[in-house]
């Protein structure tokens, strides 16, 4: 059961926030944990036990670690449970993440909660060790936030010490709800109706024979795999973002775009800004106060980011060129006052360089498929099957740039907001109506 589906929005939804909202706000941690459980387990007992076991020893290894905060001869003990906590963490995402390592001994782990579940026991355990804040005794509201369901899959990432109070006592409000459900609906839409349609279209190429395919057809799904990529993870943004707000959760902006932004460093952080914080608290700044270099602790949070989307070499290629592009523009510019022309050329670049970051990811697919020699075909044995796909994907990929884009935000930016809030509410039905039609096709 995940955001985007018909079981989700109309059985469980339903359900669940109609249990939140007659819940004393002191006990609503427990409904969060119960919406955990549940879609843990339809993820199956196997994900169910792994979510119980990373969340015992988190809630144990916390009090423990704050417990010998002041005793110096238990330095050892406390950097020990801090460790194991991270590993615990590491081989979560990496094992049973659906983008961890691809071995059939590990598919009855794979969920979608894995994805963020490790993220958010590295941000606690990192906050009570540093001594940000206290260690959670109440075991529900921890649970509640480790395995929180609205942020399966893409995010977004909370800091455990941003969002700690929200989960003690959540009060949600009629504002809030009906910003919440237009952040889901916006974002379901764009899931359903144009990331699925591309998914299955970068499906169907890479079941395609190699005898098939053309460069054209290749390097079509390369920009098929980007645009479907980016609008996949601003769909589930905004799913998350909105489930969250719905039940009184805010951590500041998910999504801010801006459309001429010629550095790249920037640009990352406008694509996935809660993961671009979570990265920059607990693994940029910590490398710096270890001594890094500026740029290669941020080329170490890129290179952890990039594998957080997909743990394979082509991912790892797409960090590291992208932890070079940044670097090498970040000491150019150091000392210099961007121009104009800077502005409009380095915006073309930026787009370019996260272009060719993802594309990696995309070949080496193709690589794994066994056609990664079709990239350089200037023709294939059935020219016909390009222009076939290059008529069915066209259309949804032009939609899935706009969406993962940032020329979308900025013509919302521009518009009269006035004349927007008032054709709001039937644009989201409209949006509901679509989403839904898809679901059930």
């Amino acid at each position: 059961m995940q955001s985007y589906d018909i079981l989700f929005m109309f059985a469980f939804l339903p359900v669940y926030m109609g249990l939140f909202a007659i819940t004393p706000a002191k006990h609503r941690a427990l409904v969060m944990t119960l919406g955990n459980a549940v879609t843990a387990v339809f993820c199956g007992l196997r994900c169910a036990a792994v979510y119980t076991l990373c969340t015992a020893v988190c809630y144990f290894s916390g009090i423990a670690i704050y417990n010998m905060r002041n005793n110096e001869q238990r330095t050892a003990m406390r950097k020990a449970l801090a460790a194991g906590n991270f590993c615990l963490a590491a081989a979560a995402l990496v094992i049973c993440s659906p983008r961890g390592v691809d071995v059939s001994a590990f598919t009855p782990f794979k969920a979608a909660v894995f994805s963020v579940l490790p993220l958010n026991m590295i941000s606690y355990i990192a906050d009570v060790f540093r001594g940000d804040c206290e260690a959670q005794t109440n075991a529900a509201q921890l649970a509640a936030y480790l395995g929180f369901f609205p942020s399966a899959g893409y995010g977004p990432v909370y800091r455990y010490k941003m969002v700690r109070s929200c989960f003690a006592e959540p009060r949600p409000d009629a504002s809030k709800l009906a910003l919440g459900i237009r952040y889901y609906i916006m974002g379901l839409a764009a899931y359903t109706v144009v990331a699925v349609r591309l998914s299955e279209l970068h499906a169907e190429l890479l079941a395609t024979s190699a005898e098939q395919l053309s460069g054209g057809a290749a390097w079509m799904g390369t920009l098929v795999f980007y645009a479907g990529f980016g609008t996949s993870v601003i769909a589930s943004l905004f799913m998350g973002h909105g489930l969250a707000v719905m039940q009184g959760i805010r951590s500041g902006h998910c999504f801010r775009r801006k459309f001429m932004q010629p550095v790249t460093e920037r640009r990352l952080k406008e694509f996935n800004i809660p993961l671009c914080r979570w990265l920059k608290d607990y693994v940029t700044m910590p490398l710096r106060r270890a001594g890094f270099d500026k740029y290669a602790a941020l080329s170490v949070s890129i290179l952890l980011g990039a594998l957080w989307y997909g743990f394979t070499p082509g991912w790892l290629a797409a960090g590291a060129l992208l932890a070079a592009a940044v670097t090498v523009q970040g000491r150019l510019t150091k000392h210099h006052t961007p121009a104009e022309p800077f502005v409009i050329i380095g915006s073309a670049a930026a787009k370019l360089i996260t272009f060719a970051a993802v594309s990696c990811a995309a070949v080496w697919e193709f690589i794994s498929g066994k056609a990664g020699f079709a990239l350089f075909r200037t023709a294939g044995a059935d020219d016909g099957f390009f222009y076939t796909f290059f008529g069915e994907a066209v259309i949804p990929t032009l939609i899935g740039l706009v969406i993962a884009g940032s020329l979308l935000h900025s013509l919302v930016n521009r518009m009269n907001l006035r004349l927007f809030k008032l054709v709001l509410p039937l644009a989201e039905l409209v949006f509901l109506a679509i989403a839904a039609a898809y679901m059930v096709r």
